[in-house]
């Protein structure tokens, strides 16, 4: 950033608690996420997807091209400006990714890179998923050649952030990752722990997880303008601070951030509704946090803005 934009920074961090404010005292949600579709062209082992609809009984329906828009149109007229699009895959429905760019001013959509969303579609905010060099990668999305295709679709990509968890199975490639974000030449990454239950052996746990929270320390230290998490994101996962002021919950008030599986069934968040929130590092709830309560940290501001793709 230069100088111009450092001082608007201060400016731009008021505006944004205050849109929030002003929108949560309307009732307005700051953001919608929208589960596009269950279908899928990977299965990946840590994918909270298919645990929470299974876990609920969810069935596999989703809503028709017209219905998507008869929803898209009602939260554009309650006047929700940004969505996020994720599944399932939301790249095998190519035109309801499209169509939402026509209602909401701010659009994410989460992949796995397979298929390549032209820049005439989404011209920013695309959160791709790379979990370790290309054999772990792979395997954890149980996939011969997935590595090979989203770099081919995605190489100097600037409308790209990446979005990697990290479980027992790739914690110890984070500098790896890292590495091949900055050769691949996109936006940054930003890194998550697997979310799930307790008991699940994915879960970064002792002497892992000491080893990953020492890890994400040096990768912010040693790669700032590659990595997309601050030490205050990073305290917030360990401490779980967001997880009572989670903008997805009620707790004494509305939500401010809501999420729905893809027959329009409401979803507790983006995780679902099986996730064990005292395991959670959402980049959506730490985000908002830190940004509510950090306001003074100006890299909180302008690395979650590049997340968003702004």
């Amino acid at each position: 950033m230069n100088g111009k934009d450092i001082a608007r920074i201060p400016l731009h961090i008021g505006e944004f608690i205050g849109n929030f404010a002003k929108m949560g005292i309307a009732g307005i949600p700051i953001a919608v996420n929208f589960d596009i579709t269950y279908n899928c062209n990977l299965r990946c082992e840590h994918c909270y997807y298919w645990a929470s609809i299974a876990a609920l009984g969810i069935k596999k329906w989703e809503l028709s091209d017209e219905q998507w828009l008869k929803v898209f149109t009602y939260y554009k007229k309650l006047g929700v400006r940004n969505v996020s699009l994720t599944g399932g895959e939301p790249t095998l429905r190519m035109n309801l990714i499209k169509e939402a760019h026509k209602y909401f001013s701010q659009v994410q959509t989460a992949t796995n890179g397979i298929i390549k969303i032209p820049k005439s579609i989404q011209p920013r905010g695309i959160w791709l998923s790379i979990d370790g060099p290309e054999e772990i990668h792979n395997k954890i999305r149980g996939s011969k050649n997935c590595f090979q295709k989203l770099v081919a679709n995605y190489q100097d990509d600037k409308r790209v952030a990446v979005s990697s968890t990290i479980s027992t199975t790739n914690y110890q490639h984070i500098e790896d990752i890292v590495k091949i974000v900055q050769d691949l030449n996109v936006n940054g990454v930003f890194f998550m722990l697997y979310s799930g239950t307790p008991d699940n052996p994915l879960l970064p746990k002792g002497k892992i997880y000491a080893k990953v929270m020492a890890d994400l320390h040096r990768v912010i230290k040693d790669y700032p303008d590659t990595v997309l998490i601050t030490e205050d994101m990073l305290q917030a996962y360990h401490n779980k601070q967001h997880v009572k002021n989670c903008p997805f919950l009620n707790h004494h008030k509305r939500a401010s951030v809501i999420s729905f599986y893809a027959d329009m069934t409401r979803k507790r968040c983006v995780l679902g509704d099986n996730v064990n929130c005292q395991t959670c590092s959402c980049i959506v709830p730490v985000g908002t946090y830190v940004l509510q309560h950090n306001t003074a940290n100006l890299e909180n501001y302008s690395k979650i803005m590049k997340i968003l793709g702004q």
